[in-house]
């Protein structure tokens, strides 16, 4: 019996939650029937360095150049042809929006499923590109997989999309690789090596320098904290855009010697496991990678009441959740957990939640089963 052939679309293979998230997915789906095939728009990344090889059939570079690159639209519908693919899997609704107009413009017949990773919209211009253009390959795919409950309702409210072909799909994070350091095994020298005496608690924060990640918010409330926590420290994991005025605000708030900022790292967990509680401090959100990490390392979390964030983080129980923007329940969150000495039981309870709920096995299964249906 011949495989059915799946195309999985992605827009690149550099460094994101959502493309992390599908090269684990295609490194562990072990579907014997299916001819997996990738296909991504911006050209290679490392992220395409982490691909197992065996697990797909074939890897496509469409060498996007620029947004308005039409020969790019002409070798996706070459693709598409050539392939004739049973299923196309698009990651993000820009990839699906254009495998569905080509679906139509080409004659083609796959079948479709759409991953929606995307945050909710945080300014005027998302919301009518999703209410005019999304909306409609969302009602359209054969399949529409939401990462989180939240994000599930917010697009039938919101925009009014149907629920008939939806499916929500927990992200997962690998539980044994992103692992608490073990009773007996050598205590990192990390902290000493940056300065942290072992009397200071550590606050983490793992994400990109960039305007909704709101790490502006952070600052203002790390400064509040230092009035009762004065040996606390920052550490702020990522780049961006917003690396300048991020600096100017440590700057400006006179704690140059008490926030460092570490730029990209590809593997945080040195830095997860020196650190007592881990924080986002987003505007918006669909389902924290970053989050899912410090939980499966045993950490007390933080994080705003957006998107999937309350459905990872159980207020009083693996951490506690505050409204978005405002600084001085960011800060009170942070200082109840440090002061109260919260952070070492609340960790326990985000590795059990992980365990029991967001495991990337778990996931796996569920993508499993979905293609099989597909």
């Amino acid at each position: 019996m011949s495989r059915k052939r799946v195309l999985f679309l992605v827009s690149s293979l550099q460094f994101g939650g959502a493309e992390i998230q599908t090269v684990n997915l295609l490194n562990r789906l072990r579907c014997d029937d299916l001819e997996i095939h990738l296909a991504h728009f911006l050209g290679g990344g490392p992220l395409q360095a982490r691909l197992d090889p065996g697990a797909i059939a074939g890897l496509h570079d469409l060498g996007k150049r620029g947004r308005f690159d039409l020969r790019f639209l002409w070798r996706l519908a070459g693709l598409l042809t050539r392939l004739q693919p049973h299923a196309v899997v698009a990651v993000a609704l820009y990839p699906a929006f254009l495998a569905n107009v080509l679906r139509l413009a080409c004659r083609l017949r796959f079948r479709m499923a759409v991953i929606l990773h995307a945050a909710m919209a945080c300014n005027a211009f998302e919301h009518r590109v999703n209410r005019l253009l999304y909306r409609w390959v969302a009602d359209v795919a054969e399949r529409t997989i939401y990462v989180c409950r939240k994000q599930m309702d917010y697009w039938a409210e919101v925009y009014g999309v149907h629920l008939r072909n939806a499916s929500c799909i927990y992200n997962g994070v690998d539980h044994t690789f992103f692992a608490p350091r073990r009773s007996g095994e050598p205590v990192s020298p990390l902290r000493a090596e940056l300065g942290i005496g072992p009397e200071a608690s550590v606050i983490c924060i793992c994400a990109a320098l960039r305007p909704e990640k709101r790490h502006q918010d952070l600052i203002d409330a790390f400064a509040i904290l230092q009035r009762d926590l004065p040996n606390a420290r920052l550490l702020i994991l990522g780049d961006g855009p917003e690396r300048g005025s991020v600096e100017q605000r440590i700057a400006a708030r006179g704690l140059t010697d008490r926030v460092r900022i570490l730029g990209f790292h590809q593997d945080v967990r040195p830095y997860l496991e020196i650190a007592d509680l881990c924080v986002l401090s987003s505007a918006t959100e669909a389902f924290s990678m970053a989050i899912l990490e410090a939980m499966s390392m045993g950490k007390a979390i933080v994080g705003p009441r957006v998107g999937g964030v309350t459905e990872q983080v159980i207020d009083g129980v693996n951490g506690l959740t505050y409204p978005p923007g405002d600084v001085a329940e960011l800060a009170a969150a942070m200082q109840s957990i440090l002061q109260e000495g919260r952070a070492a039981a609340m960790g326990v309870c985000s590795r059990a939640r992980v365990e029991e709920l967001f495991t990337l096995d778990r996931m796996v299964e569920s993508y499993d089963a979905l293609l099989a249906a597909l």
